[in-house]
């Protein structure tokens, strides 16, 4: 079986063996152009959905250790990657 991708293990990076494009694992998800570690947008993640009334950028901000402006930051991209594109009507 033929390889379609390359590891750069220093950078974390694949190579496209057929376009040369370099990519990550983060590459057009909600984690690109982050340099915040998975642990944190996990976890930031888990309490954003696991809280009943929301959390907020301040709370984000305590628990994870992490500036307001960061934290507003996770709460923008996580909260814009759990909206409906297309919400059904409730009647």
């Amino acid at each position: 079986m033929k390889s379609h991708s390359q590891v750069d293990y220093d950078r974390g990076q694949l190579d496209c063996n057929s376009c040369r494009y370099r990519f990550s694992v983060s590459t057009g998800t909600i984690f690109h152009d982050s340099h915040l570690p998975f642990q944190k947008w996990f976890l930031a993640t888990f309490l954003m959905t696991g809280s009943r009334k929301g959390i907020s950028a301040n709370q984000l901000k305590r628990v994870l250790g992490i500036s307001y402006k960061t934290a507003w930051y996770l709460c923008h991209r996580i909260r814009a990657a759990m909206a409906e594109l297309k919400p059904e009507p409730l009647a």
